[in-house]
């Protein structure tokens, strides 16, 4: 994986774990203690986020620090989302 692409990645988590948990991104920046645009601006220049950075927004969505770099959030959500509704389905099915 690229430098070009873990930035991209862990940008993108961070805009969709607030959007599914409905935090405004001011509201995360102010609570991790960063400055009010500082995704927007980080994101445009292309800034790795310090691990500091990295490690308050993992605390506040109380998840393991690898998943805002490595994983892609989205689709590991988007996965258990799908699960879940297969299993409601065969509960539905069955009666």
């Amino acid at each position: 994986m690229t430098d070009k692409e873990i930035i991209n990645r862990t940008y993108e988590n961070v805009e969709y774990l607030a959007k599914i948990h409905q935090v405004p991104i001011g509201i995360l920046e102010k609570a991790i203690g960063v400055s009010i645009g500082y995704f927007a601006r980080s994101r445009k220049r292309n800034t790795i986020m310090p691990i500091t950075t990295i490690v308050r927004i993992a605390e506040y969505f109380n998840i393991p620090t690898d998943y805002l770099v490595y994983q892609n959030y989205k689709a590991s959500y988007l996965r258990r989302q799908i699960e879940a509704l297969n299993k409601e389905l065969e509960k539905v099915e069955k009666g």
